[in-house]
């Protein structure tokens, strides 16, 4: 997404989405394949392209769940940083979350109620319980849309067997969101950003 603020409000110039996948076809656990990582670094030539053609000159690139989970994730930016002339700078999961929650105040979104923002990714989902001026909790969590579909990526049809496994996946691996927001009164839920689907 590429815009500009005018008047106190985004002006959309472009909008620019590939579909990279970093664990797709991985036969290795927390591997990425080189064959991903080059098709990363093409979708990054590729937007480097369209920022250059607006004349963006001030680029920070950052990665997330799937590079920093990935135990050669520093072999992709290394790639990229070598190919390209790029850093890339690798943020944990609560900066992720913080950043979703800068992006969704400066949208106006949010006011006095405690709300729960939930960010959908590819490899991660970010679950931030704020208000309109501060952050109470953040947490992140690998249960991202692409890292559900890696789990299945072996299963031709979803049975009973499978959804009673995919359930309790979901259930341990949400159980540190359930103890941290246990007690909280929650006033609303919002999925501002979706970036998995």
């Amino acid at each position: 997404l590429l815009a500009e603020i005018k008047e106190g409000k985004l002006k959309i110039s472009a909008v620019h989405k590939i579909s990279v996948q970093l664990f797709k076809g991985s036969q290795t656990p927390n591997q990425t394949p080189l064959a991903r990582q080059i098709r990363g670094l093409d979708a990054i030539h590729s937007f480097l392209n369209t920022l250059r053609s607006h004349q963006i000159e001030n680029i920070k690139c950052v990665a997330t769940s799937a590079v920093r989970e990935a135990e050669n994730g520093k072999d992709f930016v290394n790639l990229v940083r070598e190919k390209l002339n790029l850093p890339i700078e690798i943020i944990s999961g609560e900066e992720e979350a913080q950043l979703i929650y800068h992006g969704v105040q400066f949208s106006g979104m949010l006011d006095p109620r405690k709300t729960l923002l939930i960010d959908i990714g590819g490899g991660s989902v970010e679950f931030t319980i704020c208000k309109q001026d501060e952050i109470l909790m953040s947490l992140s969590l690998p249960v991202g849309v692409s890292r559900l579909k890696e789990k299945l990526q072996h299963v031709e049809v979803l049975g009973k067997n499978e959804l009673t496994d995919l359930r309790k996946h979901l259930n341990e691996t949400m159980q540190e969101l359930k103890l941290s927001i246990a007690g909280q009164k929650i006033e609303r839920c919002m999925e501002p950003i979706v970036t998995g689907k």
